[in-house]
């Protein structure tokens, strides 16, 4: 794999340290026995690490070297260009932290050496080794500290002061970073929380008004088949009562006809009675007179 030159340290507004809008990850760089701490934003070129990298570990201009990091699969994979680093970022994006683990691994002897020699004396006795270190960890200083004279001791010492200073500095921003991105991801999560109960509480609200619209439909189509039920009863008792008062017209009209058929057969028995009475006085009326003519006659 190629090497990547050491470059001078980057300005203060590195461009690996775009406006926290971008997703960040926590990388871990592990050189020796010391393991050093970086908030990374992506965008973030494999060259802008790098130079980061250099800065932190103090790295002279001559070194070069490679990162390297353990994937999934317990392989060591090495990075040198943009596309693998952004492949190791993916890898770790659903964790949580987002942790990327790394290793700094230098090409030459002497850069090691050189490397080596130009950062022990800004550390602390301390020694700590393992993944979890706050900001950095510390190496064990060799022999030949022991030999330096009281003025490399003290400018050391006042070095080492002032690298904790920054370290301290960096840390607190970077935790800051930290918190503004976890209270932006928890109020994130809150809006979509609050949008998912408004959803939801929408959609009752639209089934409630659904079912509602349902039970006054179900409640006028009742209503007017009773209404219209009505009617048909009415009508059906109007059709009955018609025809009741019809077939009550037609018996007393019959009752009638026959009354006055009645009254036509008297009056006709009547007028023949009083005619054979009539008849009847009449020929005793002529035998009368026949016999008066008679005696007459005699």
């Amino acid at each position: 794999l190629p090497s990547t030159k050491a470059t001078k340290p980057a300005p203060p507004s590195h461009p690996c340290r775009p406006p926290p809008t971008h997703e960040m990850f926590i990388t871990k760089v592990t050189f020796q026995e010391t393991t050093r701490r970086f908030v990374v934003n992506e965008p973030c070129t494999y060259s802008e690490l790098w130079d980061l990298v250099a800065k932190r570990f103090e790295l002279p201009e001559t070194a070069t070297g490679r990162l390297r990091y353990t994937d999934p699969d317990g392989d060591l994979i090495s990075l040198s260009t943009d596309g693998e680093l952004q492949e190791a970022l993916q890898l770790v994006s659903n964790a949580d932290p987002p942790l990327l683990r790394m290793q700094l691994a230098l090409d030459q002897k002497e850069g090691a050496t050189a490397a080596a020699s130009t950062w022990c004396g800004a550390l602390s006795d301390d020694k700590s080794k393992g993944d979890d270190e706050s900001e950095d960890s510390v190496v064990v200083v060799d022999g030949e500290e022991e030999e330096a004279g009281a003025e490399e001791a003290a400018a050391a010492a006042a070095a080492a002061a002032k690298e904790a200073e920054e370290k301290a500095q960096a840390l607190a921003a970077e935790q800051q970073a930290l918190e503004a991105a976890a209270q932006a991801e928890e109020e994130k999560k809150r809006k979509e929380e609050d949008e998912e109960a408004n959803r939801l509480a929408a959609i009752e609200l639209a089934k409630q008004l659904e079912e509602e619209e349902k039970q006054r439909v179900e409640a006028e189509a009742a209503k007017r088949m009773a209404e219209e039920e009505e009617k048909r009863r009415k009508a059906e008792e109007e059709e009955k009562n018609r025809l009741a008062a019809i077939e009550l017209a037609k018996q007393l009209e019959e009752e009638e006809r026959v009354e006055a058929e009645r009254r036509r057969q008297e009056e006709e028995e009547e007028a023949a009675k009083r005619a054979e009475a009539a008849a009847k006085r009449a020929a005793e009326e002529e035998a009368r007179r026949k016999e008066e003519e008679e005696e007459e006659e005699e």
